[in-house]
């Protein structure tokens, strides 16, 4: 069995399409995978896989890549914060939708419910509804999520204050309260074949298209196109850019941002 069949038969039984992900990059952990397993091919793999549970759930956690951080790129947030927001808030009005559409762990869409709280103590946003949605195609992070604990290295770009407002520390970890886990819905979303998220005013997706070859990425970036608002903004990863920005329509905002148009 070449690594092509494997691909589709694991896309048949996971629902994870590996076809629109690098292939050099997936291989070589797939590959390291079945080393570590010590079995001799994809095909004996793909066959202990299909009647083991627990070897399929550890292939799919292990296929996804869950590394994030509380407020990563603190200097691009504060771009989100200062400049993005408020040109939000005054054209769409006191009902801002957002997506956060790869929650990982959850620090990224709780790190957003963490800037909403903050602002809601401005007058200028207290009648503000911030509505997030998170997804992600992995269980097992939707439920790191809703349990919302975290190791206090993902806080390392968290305000002390911020930690002791936001957070319950327990035994060395970090709880999130239970008012900001309240603003965030989580969902289980492929950005691939799924169904997205409609009438966002900001969608999140960021260090995820690095992950995908230039047809993967095409198709999220027009994608999440068609599920913004007009001049709704698509905030992308510190090492992600929109090359054709124009043809899947979008305009380019600030480094990082992209506004439908």
């Amino acid at each position: 069995m070449d690594f092509e069949l494997f691909t589709k038969r694991v896309y048949s039984i996971t629902g994870i399409d590996i076809e629109y992900y690098k292939e050099r990059q997936m291989k070589r952990r797939i590959d390291s995978l079945i080393k570590r397993h010590k079995y001799s091919s994809y095909e004996e793999y793909l066959f202990y896989m299909e009647k083991n549970p627990s070897l399929l759930k550890e292939f799919t956690n292990y296929l996804t890549i869950n590394v994030s951080e509380f407020f990563r790129n603190p200097e691009q947030w504060q771009v989100l914060k200062k400049e993005i927001l408020p040109v939000l808030v005054n054209e769409r009005g006191n009902n801002i939708k957002v997506w956060c559409c790869a929650s990982a762990a959850g620090e990224e869409p709780y790190s957003l419910a963490i800037l909403f709280s903050l602002l809601k103590e401005d007058k200028e946003y207290k009648d503000v509804d911030f509505k997030v949605i998170a997804s992600d195609i992995d269980e097992r992070c939707l439920e790191k999520c809703k349990d919302g604990i975290y190791d206090e290295k993902t806080l390392s770009n968290v305000p002390l204050h911020i930690r002791m407002r936001c957070f319950r520390e327990k035994e060395g970890k970090f709880i999130i309260s239970k008012d900001i886990k309240d603003m965030v819905e989580f969902r289980k979303i492929d950005i691939i074949h799924g169904d997205y998220v409609k009438e966002c005013d900001l969608i999140l997706c960021r260090n995820v298209v690095i992950y995908l070859n230039s047809e993967g990425r095409d198709i999220v970036y027009n994608k999440l196109s068609k599920s913004l608002n007009k001049n709704g903004v698509l905030f992308i990863g510190s090492t992600e850019q929109i090359v054709e920005y124009k043809k899947m329509g979008y305009s380019h905002l600030k480094p990082f941002f992209y506004k439908k148009v």
